[in-house]
């Protein structure tokens, strides 16, 4: 009778059988990973490779999320400045209408006080995650505008917006870096005029001068 150690047929199977039992542990290791090559061991060069896409998948999906706040912030601050102009435009029919003979000008008054309010609501509630850029409270705002890699070798590049020349109102946060009073609805000018009109805190006594604030709005 021939011994299993030297049985042909034997020693085939047994073969087939380590030879099935390690597909079975590379394909288990594989369900458990979600990866056909989950080390060195087991192709080193396409674990190389696959650790430098894991890794510049990771600073994409930084940048990425970098780009998503700045996009929003900007929005809600462009939102800011287009509502801001629409409220200007009414204050403008309002300065019209008070110029005009036999105007009610404490009715105008009312209407100009209620419209400086919604001036100073949409600067202050332009927020998102924090960041006014409207209202005076930091002088720039930094945000990564594009992203490159060539030859191993990753590159970004950062915009800034220079907020303290075009802030609405200034006094902003807990330091501002524009002034309260010196934003640009706060201290508008007419040209040629030394005089500023704050279209913050219009009231009645304002209809006075309309014609004032009708050439700082033109």
């Amino acid at each position: 009778m021939a011994s299993i150690l030297t049985n042909s047929s034997a020693i085939t199977a047994l073969q087939s059988l380590r030879s099935t039992q390690q597909n079975l542990a590379t394909t288990q290791k594989e369900i458990s990973t979600g990866l056909k090559v989950s080390s060195a061991a087991d192709n080193a060069s396409t674990w190389g490779n696959a650790q430098t896409m894991q890794s510049d998948r990771g600073v994409l999906s930084t940048i990425s999320d970098s780009l998503s706040v700045s996009s929003s912030v900007l929005n809600v601050a462009s939102a800011a400045v287009t509502n801001a102009i629409s409220v200007i435009n009414n204050i403008k029919t309002q300065v019209a209408q008070a110029a005009q003979p036999g105007a009610d000008t404490s009715k105008i008054g009312t209407t100009l006080a209620g419209l400086s309010d919604q001036l100073s609501s949409i600067v202050t509630s332009a927020n998102f995650n924090g960041l006014n850029l409207t209202d005076g409270s930091a002088s720039s705002y930094s945000f990564i505008a594009s992203y490159s890699e060539s030859h191993g070798t990753a590159a970004s590049s950062l915009n800034t917006i220079d907020l303290a020349a075009s802030a609405l109102i200034g006094g902003g946060g807990t330091s501002p870096a524009v002034a309260a009073g010196s934003g640009i609805l706060e201290a508008a000018q007419a040209t040629g005029s030394s005089a500023a009109t704050d279209f913050t805190a219009l009231s009645e006594t304002d209809v006075g001068s309309a014609t004032a604030i009708a050439d700082t709005l033109s």
